[in-house]
């Protein structure tokens, strides 16, 4: 990964506000109580009326009212860009705990805003999956950064190469299933695919304490899926699913794209290649997402002809 040295600077996703929400408990009833509410009739909508007492107390009251749509629904479902730059404004980027308190509330409180618009403000089933894939693409990001940061000060950037002409390494997170085919539910798992670019007699890290870089991506990729889906008071953000990677749950957690390209030329089976269709990258620099296009690609193509 390339990224930016500050974690305070924004996602490059359009700027909005995020909605307050004083009790993550309050939060956290509310939607599960939205997910298994049941189909609105067309005669019958809910109206949320936003009080003062309601304020006051975190939560928003719930109406019946006949052919009434709900403003603050409305206004959730044309405003759901989300940005988690503001989250983090008030946060040391050292502290990892507060960090990752941050992406928690960012996330339950997008998810709640989603719902919201999702059942009482018209928001269209595809634009449902669309938002709610935006909100797992952020937080894979911030988790990504948050991993890589504390690598490099620790081992320094992973270097590859000959000797005398060495480049950084990077890392690339594809998605596969339905976060890659931006069919995401909101109590979907995300399939995960960990790719490198490193290649070369050289392949270890700048740092005091260097390290091979095939044992850097290992560690980096396992502190990822541990913000992500460590067991808090308040639950965990998702259920991170690796399997779909070469060799599946016995293969290597984080493979090279010289390594991923060739299993999928010569030993992976026809429901692998199928499961590329659905497949994108979601984090990690540009090149490494050319790469694994032209991958994905070639092995399609070659799959259709065959």
């Amino acid at each position: 990964f390339q990224f930016a040295g500050n974690l305070q600077q924004p996602v490059p996703l359009s700027q909005a506000q995020l909605v307050g929400i004083e009790s993550e408990r309050l939060l956290n009833k509310l939607i599960s109580q939205l997910a298994a509410y049941p189909a609105i009739d067309r005669g019958r909508r809910k109206r949320c009326r936003d009080t003062p007492s309601a304020r006051e107390g975190g939560m928003i009251e719930m109406a019946d009212h006949d052919g009434v749509d709900c403003a603050f629904a409305r206004q959730c479902a044309v405003r759901l860009d989300f940005d988690i730059a503001p989250g983090l404004g008030q946060v040391d980027d050292g502290d990892t705990e507060a960090l990752l308190d941050a992406m928690r509330e960012f996330q339950r409180v997008a998810l709640f805003r989603v719902a919201i618009a999702d059942r009482f403000g018209g928001l269209p089933l595809m634009k449902v999956s669309d938002r709610l894939t935006d909100v797992a693409e952020l937080v894979i990001d911030l988790s990504a950064r948050m991993a890589w940061r504390e690598l490099v000060e620790k081992h320094g950037k992973p270097m590859h190469g000959e000797r005398g002409n060495l480049e950084e390494s990077g890392l690339l997170v594809v998605a596969y299933g339905k976060l890659g085919g931006l069919e995401l539910g909101y109590g979907s798992d995300l399939d995960l695919v960990f790719l490198h670019n490193s290649e070369g007699s050289v392949q270890e890290s700048s740092g005091p304490k260097p390290i091979d870089n095939q044992r850097y991506f290992v560690r980096l990729v396992q502190r990822m899926i541990h913000y992500l889906s460590v067991q808090t008071t308040s639950g965990r953000l998702y259920e991170i699913d690796t399997r779909l990677r070469p060799d599946g749950a016995s293969g290597m957690l984080v493979a090279s794209l010289s390594s991923f390209s060739r299993y999928q030329r010569e030993e992976a089976w026809t429901w692998e290649h199928q499961a590329l269709l659905r497949s994108r990258p979601v984090a990690g620099a540009d090149a490494l997402r050319d790469a694994y296009a032209r991958t994905r690609i070639e092995t399609l193509t070659r799959s259709v002809r065959q």
